[in-house]
């Protein structure tokens, strides 16, 4: 469990999430250099979850360092410009930390992918399905090489589903499974049910998004018993930032020389 101060004291726990996270891209990228496709990682999160952002981090880590320098975000332009221009007063989506931290310290693309909220159409029931249909249009013509696309956990479903036609598709779950089901499922029924018009939220599979993330084998599981209860997205940043500059190269150079020698050895080279 991370220390309730200092997120960097469990370099080691630090060190399997990440070591996950790699094996899992490695793999994609391997089978979509088979497949003869570019490398699309659906990533599904909770948009305020400290818990989701600090595996995002690490998967933008991870993606950076296989060279992948495309990030799709779930916002319209307008919006991220604004992120990206000038300090916001109030910050509540994980986003709006993930990317300034992608563009501005791994020197990342940053693509939106979405309709700005002005441009939907208030008579439209199914606004979600509307928005995905622009966030699907995006990825066919603005991603030319391997990428990574920070979504709502509900959208995972559709875009996977419409999108692993062009490229090589891999769904990660980063999200809570239990907070999937008692939150976020549970409160847009309740909402809904009391008043349809306060969320006008739209799809009505929306059971069926939430069964494919938390189901699908399709869909990898990434899960941690982690309590970030008295971090912030600013500390998650700069606790992974320390870590992965200061002690996860030396650990990984390290692990390598290692390994080397022991090959070296069995080979009676040393």
């Amino acid at each position: 469990m991370f220390d309730r101060h200092e997120l960097a004291s469990e370099n080691l726990y630090l060190e399997q999430i990440y070591s996950d996270l790699h094996t899992i891209i490695s793999n994609a990228l391997a089978e979509a250099e088979k497949s003869g496709k570019k490398l699309l990682v659906i990533a599904g999160e909770q948009h305020s979850s400290l818990y989701s952002f600090l595996l995002q981090v690490l998967l933008l880590l991870v993606v950076k360092d296989h060279g992948i320098k495309n990030l799709i975000v779930e916002f319209p332009e307008k919006f991220v410009n604004s992120i990206l221009s000038s300090p916001r007063p109030v910050k509540t989506l994980n986003t709006e930390f993930s990317i300034p931290f992608a563009r501005r310290k791994l020197k990342m693309s940053i693509i939106p992918a979405d309709l700005d909220y002005i441009q939907l159409n208030p008579s439209n029931e199914n606004k979600d399905g509307v928005r995905e249909e622009e966030m699907i249009r995006c990825c066919h013509e603005k991603i030319k090489d391997h990428a990574l696309f920070i979504a709502g956990s509900n959208h995972v479903k559709p875009l996977s589903e419409q999108l692993k036609a062009v490229f090589h598709v891999v769904p990660i779950n980063i999200s809570k499974i239990t907070v999937l089901e008692t939150i976020e499922f549970n409160c847009i029924r309740a909402l809904n049910f009391i008043n349809p018009k306060i969320l006008d939220y739209g799809p009505s599979d929306l059971g069926e998004r939430y069964d494919f993330i938390k189901n699908s084998k399709e869909v990898i599981q990434i899960e941690y018993p982690v309590n970030l209860d008295y971090l912030c997205h600013q500390k998650i940043i700069s606790s992974i930032r320390k870590w992965h500059e200061t002690l996860h190269k030396p650990f990984l150079f390290k692990q390598l020389s290692e390994s080397s020698a022991l090959r070296c050895s069995s080979h009676g080279i040393i």
